[in-house]
């Protein structure tokens, strides 16, 4: 167990490895009975006047008012009753560390989601989300089953396997000490040889997970483009690789697991046979039987706990890699940026950047000497080629990402962004692809996720300045109608409208317009930027564009080029800047 498993673990509690022994020590006394009891009945039946030699049953007999010759039917039946309780007690203590392994590994999969959405957004940019995705569904399930499920596993079987251990050297110490010796060592001796290969295992079923999780959500994600593209066979071919050797890793595996079992029930039956053999030429013959019983029915208990041992352990080691990726995801001090100063920044006149420089960790691509200011009651258009950094002004805009230099201003003060959660509060932001969620319309214009009253009088302005009644109109169920993930099953215009809807009914002071308006039909379009020009009188909206239809709202345009403002200057359609845009 590496340091990454015992820092779980660690995690778990000791109150909970504590009951989980004391509920072991005392499934090992009941089984220590159980064993004990084949002893007598097998004497009984053996020789029934052994019956008069027992001053344990006489008593038994005598205040119970058993005929004597009824003696081995009643032990039977208690016999049988021992074994039932028994097993309905040791799967209670299989359902208590399941349970316990499966609310740590829910835990685990919550407190990881947390963590990773508490990220800054620079964080989504150099990770893959498929990968992010997989740890939190995946990977922490395996390592509730893999890692703490098995350690208590280990715990109780280990205390199980002590007691009978314990037990078979107090019936005889030199055949007692011979058994465990060679059964311990047995199983030694089969993990340490294979302890390299489990860890390579672990590697390569990592490897092969991520890659088929990765290919059935990256198809999914881009199933227009697969169709369009005729890309298919090529992501089946694919994936049918990665499952063939993630199946074979787990063919191999599973054989590990369980070939020492088979060879270890051949060895069993070497030794019950010299066992016998033994004990007839030195042991009291009238004993010989009993005693082959109860060391037989102790060996059958004794190996499979040992089994179970054997392959707790090697699912320790095959998890090896997952765990030190989930642990170091988890414990990651420089993954989350998220505490902040809690005080307040409200936007009230204007936003100012000035001489602000951004580059990204991988890429040459940035942001030079970007300066502007944005005042309330602007529209303020960005334009520019592909690639010329508009994108990633919105980003800094919005405060996802961080200047390394440069001033930012809020009604002229100077503020760092590091130090304020609220400063995002003052922005809505409509994407060009807006994201619709497996909700009802309503939740989907509101965010009102809690089932919260939402505003009934902003939510009808809303969907009137958004231009959706007649959409609203045509459907069965009004804004009950749920909808469809990403919105499959509406048009790209109606997708916007939706985002423009969540945008207006946000109500923010500043609203960011990312190529929002290019699905729509030139007559809505007139219509929302109309119904934004009457409402900027105490807003800010921000409008990147390509089309002369769009920019010429604007009461300010900044060109970018190659991560610079070339200019700002008023919409002027006799202008050579002007005249490139598309119409």
């Amino acid at each position: 167990m590496n340091f990454y498993s015992l820092q779980l673990l660690k995690k778990l509690g000791f109150k909970k490895f504590f009951n989980i022994a004391v509920l072991s020590i005392l499934a090992s006394i009941f089984e220590l009975f159980g064993i004990g009891s084949i002893g007598p009945f097998i004497n009984i039946v053996n020789d029934p006047s052994s019956v008069s030699e027992s001053k344990y049953l006489q008593y038994f007999i005598k205040n119970l008012n058993i005929e004597t010759q009824n003696i081995l039917l009643y032990f039977g039946l208690v016999l049988i009753f021992i074994f039932i309780f028994i097993n309905i007690y040791k799967a209670g203590l299989f359902y208590l560390q399941t349970k316990i392994a499966l609310n740590y590994s829910a835990k685990m999969s919550v407190s990881l989601f947390k963590k990773y959405l508490d990220n800054e957004y620079y964080f989504y940019l150099i990770r893959n989300s498929n990968e992010l995705a997989k740890n939190i569904f995946s990977e922490c399930q395996l390592i509730g089953n893999d890692i703490i499920k098995n350690a208590l596993v280990i715990l109780s079987q280990v205390i199980i396997a002590i007691f009978i251990i314990s037990f078979c050297i107090y019936l005889n110490p030199a055949l007692g000490l011979a058994m465990i010796l060679f059964g311990v060592s047995y199983y030694l001796l089969i993990y340490g040889s294979l302890k390299k290969w489990l860890k390579k295992f672990g590697e390569s079923q990592l490897y092969h997970s991520t890659n088929r999780w990765r290919v059935i959500t990256e198809s999914f994600n881009s199933i227009k483009e697969v169709k369009v593209f005729n890309f298919s066979k090529h992501l089946e071919s694919f994936f049918l690789s990665e499952t063939n050797k993630w199946t074979n890793n787990k063919i191999s595996y599973a054989l590990v697991g369980t070939l020492p079992r088979f060879l270890i029930e051949v060895i069993g039956v070497i030794f019950l046979v010299s066992l016998t053999l033994f004990l007839i030429n030195f042991e009291n013959e009238k004993n010989v039987i009993s005693f082959i019983a109860v060391y037989s029915f102790a060996i059958l208990r004794l190996f499979p706990v040992l089994q179970q041992i054997y392959m707790a352990f090697t699912s320790l080691k095959g998890a090896q890699s997952r765990i030190k990726l989930i642990y170091e995801d988890l414990n990651n001090k420089n993954l989350s940026n998220s505490k902040k100063n809690k005080i307040n920044i409200n936007l009230n006149n204007s936003i100012e950047f000035k001489n602000i420089n951004y580059k990204y960790q991988k890429g040459n691509f940035q942001l030079k000497n970007i300066s502007i200011k944005i005042n309330t009651g602007e529209i303020f258009g960005i334009t520019g080629q592909s690639g010329s950094g508009k994108s990633s002004f919105i980003d800094l805009l919005l405060g996802l990402l961080i200047p390394q230099s440069g001033k930012i201003y809020i009604d002229n003060k100077e503020v760092n962004l590091k130090d304020y959660t609220s400063y995002k509060n003052n922005f809505s932001y409509v994407p060009q692809d807006v994201f619709i969620f497996a909700d009802t319309l309503k939740n989907n214009l509101t965010f009102d996720f809690e089932n919260n009253l939402p505003d009934e009088t902003l939510l009808k302005k809303t969907i009137k300045k958004s231009n959706l009644n007649n959409f609203i109109d045509n459907l069965d169920k009004g804004l009950e109608t749920p909808m469809h993930d990403k919105g499959i099953d509406i048009s790209g215009g109606q997708k916007q409208r939706i985002g423009i809807a969540r945008a207006i009914y946000s109500d923010r002071k500043i609203t960011i317009f990312d190529e929002s308006t290019s699905s729509l039909d030139s007559e809505t379009e007139l219509e929302i930027m109309k119904q934004i020009e009457e409402n900027k009188k105490d807003k800010i909206f921000v409008i990147i564009s390509h089309k002369k239809s769009t920019l010429k709202f604007c009461d300010k345009i900044a060109f970018f080029k190659n991560g610079e403002i070339e200019r700002v200057s008023p919409y002027n359609e006799k202008d050579s800047y002007f005249k490139n845009l598309s119409d």
